[in-house]
């Protein structure tokens, strides 16, 4: 099996926490109904986000909701709060630099979400400390 590159493990993550958010499904019950394919040696990163997410998810959410100024997370569209979420996460858990992680979540708000989203993903994410 060809190791995968991160910018797909953080599509991957993406995905499930975007099962997640729209089907109000535990990330833990997302991650034993993906059984194998979620658990092999590549997808630590996968697993090791999706985890810390279901620990701080409330606190991340707390975090996005102070850079939104007038809107709330709640309103975001379930992609745009599934990658901010993963870049919250990857942020918090610091693996990569600032900068790679900001760039990987503008190219998935470009491919995936709405037209404008990338530049409030931008701000939020470029504003986290």
């Amino acid at each position: 099996m060809e190791i995968m590159k991160r910018h797909e493990l953080r599509q991957r993550t993406m995905e499930y926490i975007y099962q997640h958010l729209v089907l109000d499904k535990p990330i833990l019950l997302i991650i034993e109904d993906e059984g194998q394919d979620i658990l092999d040696e590549e997808d630590n990163f996968i697993i090791k986000n999706l985890l810390h997410i279901e620990m701080h998810e409330d606190e991340f959410i707390a975090k996005i909701n102070s850079h939104l100024n007038d809107w709330q997370f709640e309103r975001l569209a379930y992609l745009e709060q599934a990658i901010l979420l993963v870049a919250i996460s990857e942020l918090d858990i610091k693996e990569d630099e600032k900068a790679i992680i900001i760039d990987e979540a503008i190219q998935l708000a470009k491919t995936y979400a709405d037209e404008e989203a990338y530049k409030y993903i931008n701000a939020v994410l470029d504003n986290d400390e």
